[in-house]
């Protein structure tokens, strides 16, 4: 997965990394039931603390917008188009 973070931000990188996959997700880049990688992965490939990734899935799946499947992973909930476009307007 590719994401863009960095520490000259004044966003904190767990911030950075909810917004940019909600963002995708909004798009349609990644598509439901998708499965996302896991958090060390994810941490290792992005030079993170697991603990920066596992904030942030965790505020994800808060929004309904992943889901975790206890032994399988994150993956990305199946949303209606309509509830897809007022999540992107808040």
């Amino acid at each position: 997965m590719l994401l863009n973070l960095t520490d000259l931000s004044n966003e904190p990188l767990q911030s950075q990394i909810v917004r940019q996959i909600r963002a995708l997700i909004l798009a349609g880049e990644l598509t439901p039931d998708s499965s996302l990688p896991s958090i060390r992965s994810l941490a290792k490939e992005q030079k993170v603390s697991v603990i920066t990734v596992q904030r942030a899935y965790e505020a994800l799946v808060q929004e309904g917008l992943i889901r975790s499947r206890r032994g399988k992973g994150y993956f990305v909930t199946p949303l209606p188009e309509k509830e897809k476009r007022v999540m992107a307007r808040n």
